[in-house]
């Protein structure tokens, strides 16, 4: 490998985050004396190898030992807690979690990072319904994990797409001799659940001509329950157990509201159905913390060919079985649920129809007959069991290459291949099948000369179904879903020509990337005939070829400029070229200024550009009530309209026609190492980013409302019933639309000092969110509005946390055979942003801070060459403030995407043995 004379930089000390990375740095300048040399290192955000590892852009790494600090088991779970990461999906996600667990910096959203593994491409997480478009960090064992690199930057002109808020490149072990086993259990202590589990194996070997690495590992997470925790406990629901009826009034006019019921069954089973006052307690049949087992594999070798040319090759195996758990299926009936659920009728001879009239889903058949209107039925159909969702994913990625150097030059040239491919089988358990429902609920004769068939009764009360009724109606869905990545890149590097402060260095490279995805849902779910939102096949691929050119630029001794360009072409959009620029300046020896201005880009992924329709039943207010007298929108609609449903079904849309999303991002900061304090650093980063065309739904209220307003905008995505005035069918799409804006600053400081008890060390990492914006168009008006967003939080269910604030703190000790760490975390306090917050007082408009504390113990074995931990995460006990007093407002009335789920102290072991 090239070697310069050209002494290095002073050696930094590295600092450490808090809670969850003890070894956050500016990564650390190998350094020499006198006449030795110092090897050129490939750091994230440059192809170009340094020696002085303090560059232009701002760069966080957390090594093995700060992985080991923690009681964390996750990569993705330890990326989380970093302070200037956002919301991101996590295994706390029970409500529209797949299992997986993504990266989100600067809450510019996980599709904004890229996540490289030995500086390539990674291959995108799946599961839980479609194709994914982020990577799921749990993928990658922490067995095989050398380092973490956290480029806080934009760097799509030397990566590529999807490098807008920042770049996570996971650095494998390549220097491992011998043999390591470990041993991790750790449990919540008071509730005694969440228990997770994990068995480590690593083995390698090194020679004069290579290496080899061989990583396994397997993990378990057991569930806890949302029911277990106070702060958790609660969540309500319409639909419940005993149903709920509407218009049955009209039906019998003679009949009054809220009437009693009475069984056609037995004539014995009465129940109140109450009008929509009533409501279902679901919280207790659902996952706070969700299960999974993770069994991973991990190879790696390297090998010299000819002194120029070296073999490089590693594999990575993940299969991931995960589960999430909600309350049982509600069954709806009627035509403001979609034209499915309209299209079922109770017969009159149905026998649990006490009526002896047709009771029409979608409006009465028969104009003249003395009933009239259509019926509206909720019923939560517990007899039937909970709703499983589980996931049974495989992950391969498969990287290959030959790298080397030409003659006696500083030119090096690697050449590679990549191939990446994730399947997920989804199976869903507790579902209702329509076509079944349709049979059991219409004539009786019929449903009796049907297999299986049992009639069915939805008026008796919770209970009032049997096995025979439930084994008709429900099924088990399975889902199929799957993705291929293949990357070619070809790259070289080097010195160009001399300037008298130093060597003009280039890298150059060019790339080819393929991808395609599918999702094949089950059959019934394809139809509409499931109880589970409709969903249609998605099958689509793209490719891009891209080529870049980077430079570094020593324009003085204590100055020096870099600079890259690329250019893509993506078979779906055309083309796109990006840049960036760098500035390192050093008025002394001590202090590093350092400015960047990046261009970015994002393409859109295979699901936003491919993916099928598929069902959402969004809240919405119809602007067209009651005729919406004076709305141009709204002509022709009965003013005896009243929309009869807040959930408004409409269906999720993808668009082939999108182009991708710009950025332009700016840093300035600095990095302080005075001499004359010995031990201390600290560094301070501004941070502005500006993410153009951003890629959205229009939203089914903005749909309905632009319409209304101007008679023709978004008109053609609406559908609704001639004579009822119904929203039949509404087209929820994909555009590039608004701008997102944040503003901030990251800060880190850290002082090393030894005394006759040991070698101490205090760390402070942190971020501050100065602004963050969404600009929002109005497409009714051609105008935007601009949403604030910082300092807010919007529940898991959307947005997640903005905290101002997000802080670690760490101090650690070491002596002889003893360590010790205390790590604390803080959250500053939010604003609850939830509908209606002003005019109810029991949301919460200021909930408080939250301050995590966790504490490690070690000793270290040195005969058997054991190393013992013992830690205690939250050791106070805190959690965060439910976000009302009264009622839920998200899945768990606390953002899991923000805080920690376990709501408890977690206590936990670790034994080491290496050979």
């Amino acid at each position: 490998m090239y070697r310069n004379s050209k002494l290095a930089s002073s050696v930094r000390w590295a600092l450490l985050a808090g809670a969850t990375t003890a070894a956050v740095t500016s990564i650390p300048t190998y350094a020499a004396d006198g006449d030795q040399t110092v090897e050129r290192i490939e750091v994230t955000g440059s192809r170009i190898k340094r020696t002085d590892m303090e560059g232009a852009s701002p760069v966080t790494v957390i090594d093995q030992a700060a992985i080991q600090k923690t009681g964390i088991q996750s990569l993705g779970d330890l990326l989380q807690e970093l302070p200037g990461a956002g919301s991101a999906l996590n295994t706390a996600v029970n409500n529209g979690g797949s299992g997986a667990t993504e990266v989100d910096l600067r809450n510019l959203g996980s599709k904004r990072v890229l996540v490289l593994l030995n500086g390539r491409r990674m291959i995108n997480g799946i599961g839980g319904g479609g194709v994914g478009s982020a990577v799921d960090l749990n993928t990658i064992p922490l067995a095989a994990v050398k380092r973490i690199e956290v480029l806080k930057d934009g760097a799509s002109a030397v990566y590529g797409s999807d490098a807008i808020a920042g770049v996570v490149n996971v650095i494998t072990k390549d220097d491992f001799d011998g043999a390591e086993v470990s041993a991790y259990w750790g449990r919540n202590a008071k509730e005694k659940d969440g228990t997770i589990r994990s068995y480590e194996f690593t083995v390698g070997t090194s020679g004069e001509r290579g290496n080899m690495l061989l990583a396994a590992s397997y993990t378990t997470q057991d569930a806890t329950w949302a029911g277990d925790r106070d702060i958790s406990k609660y969540g309500y629901s319409s639909t419940t157990p005993n149903g709920h009826f509407r218009d049955f009034d009209k039906i019998d006019p003679a009949m009054p509201n809220n009437a009693q019921l009475i069984s056609g069954a037995n004539g014995d089973s009465v129940s109140d159905f109450e009008d929509f006052s009533d409501s279902y307690n679901y919280a207790p049949q659902n996952y706070l913390q969700t299960p999974q087992d993770r069994k991973s594999v991990y190879a790696l070798g390297n090998y010299d060919i000819t002194d120029n040319v070296r073999l490089n090759t590693d594999f990575l195996y993940t299969n991931r079985q995960s589960s999430q758990l909600l309350a049982a299926m509600p069954l709806t009936i009627g035509s403001q649920f979609g034209v499915i659920p309209g299209s079922v009728n109770v017969a009159a001879n149905n026998p649990y129809n006490i009526w002896g009239t047709t009771l029409y889903g979608s409006g009465d058949a028969n104009p003249g007959d003395v009933y009239s209107g259509n019926i509206r039925i909720q019923r939560r159909i517990t007899e039937a069991g909970n709703r499983i969702y589980r996931q049974d994913v495989n992950t391969y990625r498969w990287s290959t290459g030959l790298s080397g150097g030409i003659g006696d030059t500083s030119w090096t040239w690697d050449v590679n291949y990549i191939y990446g491919k994730s399947t997920s089988t989804d199976t869903t358990t507790g579902l209702l099948n329509f076509d079944h429902i349709k049979t059991a609920l219409g004539d009786v004769d019929t449903c009796n000369a049907t297999s299986g068939c049992v009639p069915l009764n939805l008026f008796g009360g919770e209970g009032s179904i049997t096995q025979g009724m439930v084994d008709f109606i429900t099924y088990t869905g399975v889902d199929n879903s799957g993705q291929e990545l293949r990357d070619i890149t070809a790259n070289i590097t080097g010195d160009l020509f001399e300037l008298p402060a130093g060597a003009v260095q280039g890298a150059f490279g060019v790339e080819r990337r393929d991808e395609k995805g599918f999702d094949t849902p089950d059959p019934l779910t394809q139809t509409g005939a499931s109880s589970g939102n409709q969903r249609d096949a998605t099958s689509g691929s793209f490719n891009i070829k891209e080529a870049y050119a980077e430079f570094f630029i020593p324009v003085l001794d204590n100055l020096t400029l870099s600079t890259a360009a690329r250019y893509s072409k993506h078979n779906a959009f055309g083309s796109e070229t990006t840049t960036k620029f760098g500035i390192e300046y050093r008025p002394i020896d001590d202090l590093l200024l350092r400015a960047t201005k990046a261009e970015g880009f994002r393409a859109p992924s295979i699901a936003e550009l491919y993916q099928g329709g598929s069902d959402s039943f969004d809240t919405v207010n119809d602007p067209c009530n009651n005729g919406g007298v004076g709305k141009p929108g709204c002509a022709g609609i009965p003013t005896s309209y009243e929309q009869g449903n807040s959930q408004i079904r409409s269906v999720w849309v993808s668009n082939p026609d999108l182009k991708p999303e710009k950025s332009d991002s700016f840093t300035l900061g600095f990095v302080y190492n005075p001499s004359w304090f010995e031990g201390f650093n600290v560094s301070v980063d501004y941070y502005d980013i500006e993410i153009k065309d951003t890629i959205g739904r229009i939203g089914t209220q903005t749909i309905l409302d632009t319409c209304a307003e101007t008679g023709t905008v978004l008109c053609q995505y609406i559908t609704r019933d001639a004579t009822t005035g119904d929203v039949t069918d509404l087209r929820n799409g994909y555009v590039n639309s608004g701008k997102t804006e944040t503003k901030g600053y990251d800060f880190t400081a850290g002082y090393n000092f030894g005394t006759s008890v040991g070698d101490f060390k205090v760390t402070l990492d942190g971020n501050y969110v100065d602004e963050y914006v969404d600009t929002i168009v109005d497409f009714a008006s051609g105008t935007s509005s601009k949403i604030h967003r910082e300092g807010m939080e919007f529940g898991d269910t959307s947005y997640g946390g903005f905290p101002r604030v997000k802080a670690n703190l760490s101090l650690d000790w070491n002596y002889d055979v003893w360590s010790a760490s205390w790590e604390t975390r803080y959250i500053h306090s939010m604003t609850i942003d939830q509908p209606y917050a002003e005019e109810y007082d029991f949301y919460l408009q200021d909930p408080g801070s939250v301050v995590y504390n966790d504490i490690q113990a070690g000793y270290f074995w040195q005969d058997y060459n054991m190393q013992f931990t013992v830690g205690v995460d939250n050791v106070f006990n805190d959690k965060p403030t439910p976000e009302s007093e009264d009622d839920e407002l998200s899945s768990n009335n606390f953002d899991v995407t923000t805080y920690r789920a376990n709501l408890d102290r977690f206590v936990y072991f670790r034994v080491s043995a290496k050979f």
